[in-house]
Protein backbone atom coordinates (compact mmCIF):
# COMPACT_ATOMS: atom_id res chain seq x y z
CA UNK A 1 0.00 0.00 0.00
CA UNK A 2 1.34 3.22 -1.16
CA UNK A 3 1.27 6.65 0.89
CA UNK A 4 -1.16 7.63 -1.43
CA UNK A 5 -3.76 4.67 -1.27
CA UNK A 6 -3.57 5.40 2.85
CA UNK A 7 -4.11 9.17 1.67
CA UNK A 8 -7.02 8.06 -0.50
CA UNK A 9 -8.51 5.69 2.11
CA UNK A 10 -8.70 8.70 4.77
CA UNK A 11 -9.75 10.85 2.38
CA UNK A 12 -12.55 8.85 1.75
CA UNK A 13 -13.31 7.80 5.21
CA UNK A 14 -13.50 11.39 6.15
CA UNK A 15 -16.05 12.23 2.94
CA UNK A 16 -18.32 9.35 4.12
CA UNK A 17 -18.20 10.47 8.07
CA UNK A 18 -16.43 7.31 8.77
CA UNK A 19 -14.40 8.62 11.54
CA UNK A 20 -18.38 9.96 13.45
CA UNK A 21 -19.45 6.38 13.08
CA UNK A 22 -17.47 4.76 15.87
CA UNK A 23 -18.33 1.07 14.86
CA UNK A 24 -16.48 -1.51 13.03
CA UNK A 25 -17.07 -3.10 9.63
CA UNK A 26 -18.77 -6.34 9.75
CA UNK A 27 -16.56 -9.21 9.89
CA UNK A 28 -18.55 -11.17 7.24
CA UNK A 29 -19.84 -8.44 4.91
CA UNK A 30 -17.68 -9.52 1.72
CA UNK A 31 -19.96 -12.66 2.00
CA UNK A 32 -23.27 -10.81 2.69
CA UNK A 33 -22.08 -8.90 -0.37
CA UNK A 34 -21.47 -11.69 -2.93
CA UNK A 35 -24.55 -13.39 -1.28
CA UNK A 36 -26.91 -10.30 -2.51
CA UNK A 37 -25.46 -10.61 -5.42
CA UNK A 38 -26.15 -14.42 -6.07
CA UNK A 39 -29.08 -13.29 -5.56
CA UNK A 40 -29.46 -10.32 -7.88
CA UNK A 41 -30.62 -7.74 -4.71
CA UNK A 42 -28.12 -5.25 -6.68
CA UNK A 43 -29.56 -1.93 -4.26
CA UNK A 44 -28.46 -4.19 -1.16
CA UNK A 45 -25.19 -5.18 -2.07
CA UNK A 46 -24.11 -1.87 -3.35
CA UNK A 47 -25.33 -1.18 0.40
CA UNK A 48 -23.16 -3.23 1.89
CA UNK A 49 -20.40 -2.41 -0.05
CA UNK A 50 -21.04 1.56 0.51
CA UNK A 51 -21.16 0.86 4.36
CA UNK A 52 -18.17 -1.08 4.04
CA UNK A 53 -16.04 1.78 2.49
CA UNK A 54 -17.87 4.13 4.92
CA UNK A 55 -16.26 1.69 7.48
CA UNK A 56 -13.05 1.90 6.42
CA UNK A 57 -12.27 -1.16 4.18
CA UNK A 58 -9.32 -0.22 1.85
CA UNK A 59 -10.45 1.33 -1.19
CA UNK A 60 -8.54 -1.24 -3.36
CA UNK A 61 -10.53 -3.55 -2.17
CA UNK A 62 -13.68 -1.94 -2.22
CA UNK A 63 -12.91 -1.28 -6.18
CA UNK A 64 -12.62 -5.20 -6.34
CA UNK A 65 -16.11 -5.79 -5.22
CA UNK A 66 -17.73 -2.76 -7.01
CA UNK A 67 -16.18 -4.01 -10.17
CA UNK A 68 -17.82 -7.68 -9.21
CA UNK A 69 -21.19 -5.99 -8.67
CA UNK A 70 -20.59 -3.80 -12.41
CA UNK A 71 -20.07 -7.26 -13.81
CA UNK A 72 -23.53 -8.76 -12.83
CA UNK A 73 -25.72 -5.36 -13.62
CA UNK A 74 -24.06 -5.56 -16.57
CA UNK A 75 -25.21 -9.16 -17.65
Amino acid sequence: SSAGDVAADEAERALTGAADLGLPQEPDWIDSFMRLVFEQDFDSAREVLRKAIAYGVNYSLASQYAKVLEEFLER
